[in-house]
């Protein structure tokens, strides 16, 4: 078993479908704002195919806000895809800081409890620094428009879509291994 997380700006969305977002003022009703999203961010039927072919759980960690990840998702048309949202802007709890990885693990534990021992989490980010603690986690890490060689990244890609088109025959034949047991990943968690 296998849990994708992913982040979401410059990794699931592009930076150059976001440049719209200047438009939105804090004035603005969430209507108002999810409208914005939906006539500039067109749905990615390629991005929600690959994610519709990966018969695992996905779930977003990332540092934008719950309404920012929500309407992208939305917009794009890939929001059901995934069990789990993470917007560490609401917690206050921001990457690369342990806390928000650790809320990830809680959360898939609450979802999949009888499923912990046997997953294998693999988190996609375009950032390296963001990859760091989940490296530490046993989690692997999958680096996105980055292809310079860190020790904490096990995949390098230069877009989601390679990465996903890479990816899945690999869990699907069982290939990607997880670096260390769950026992381990419990214990590093409180570092």
């Amino acid at each position: 078993m296998y849990c994708l997380l992913f982040d979401l700006d410059n990794t699931l969305l592009p930076e150059d479908k976001i440049n719209f977002m200047s438009t939105i003022s804090s004035d603005d009703s969430y209507s108002d704002i999810l409208e914005k999203y939906i006539e500039n961010l067109p749905p990615d039927i390629k991005l929600s195919m690959l994610l519709q072919n990966i018969p695992y759980p996905k779930g977003i960690i990332s540092n934008a806000s719950d309404a920012h990840i929500k309407c992208s998702l939305i917009a794009l048309s890939i929001y059901s895809e995934f069990y789990d949202i993470i917007g560490g802007y609401n917690m206050n709890k921001l990457k690369p800081n342990v806390d928000i990885y650790n809320i990830a693990l809680d959360n898939y534990n609450k979802e999949y409890p009888f499923e912990t021992f046997n997953t294998t989490f693999i988190y996609f980010d375009d950032m390296e620094i963001n990859l760091r603690i989940p490296n530490k986690l046993g989690w692997i890490t999958v680096l996105i428009g980055d292809k310079k060689d860190y020790s904490h990244v096990d995949y390098n890609f230069e877009n989601i879509y390679d990465a996903l088109s890479g990816l899945t025959p690999l869990m699907s034949s069982g290939f990607l291994e997880k670096k260390k047991s769950f026992l381990q990943n419990v214990i590093t968690k409180f570092f």
